[in-house]
């Protein structure tokens, strides 16, 4: 099969379960672009009207992680972005004047920070 040219193509191709790349160099060697995807994805929100059995946010959760398994195998995009966003959560926290609020927000991103360190 001929490598896909426009962006949605090149989507649909890696959020297609059936098709053998086994990585997305070929589709997305530009770095910009694969950041910008894992940040999107990262921001993606997921609502499911229905609340059923949950079929539709696991099926939406199994695309969008062999999209970043695709995309950032060794999560290194991720990772910093992750530690981008504790970074900005942590400059808010300490913008706060309320002590008690400063000190969650802190501890939160320092349980953040501890979560991601694990192996």
């Amino acid at each position: 099969m001929a490598t896909p040219d426009s962006l949605g193509e090149r989507l649909r191709y890696l959020l297609d379960y059936e098709d053998a790349y086994d990585d997305a160099e070929e589709l997305f060697d530009n770095a910009a672009e694969k950041k910008a995807i894992v940040r999107a994805i990262a921001k993606l929100r997921v609502l499911d009207p229905a609340v059923g059995s949950g079929a539709f946010p696991m099926g939406a959760l199994h695309k969008l992680t062999l999209a970043l398994r695709r995309l950032d195998p060794k999560n290194d995009h991720w990772e910093r972005f992750q530690k981008e966003l504790a970074g900005d959560r942590a400059t808010a926290a300490f913008g706060s004047r309320n002590q008690e609020e400063r000190d969650a927000a802190l501890l939160d991103v320092s349980r953040m920070a501890l979560k991601s360190a694990m192996p």
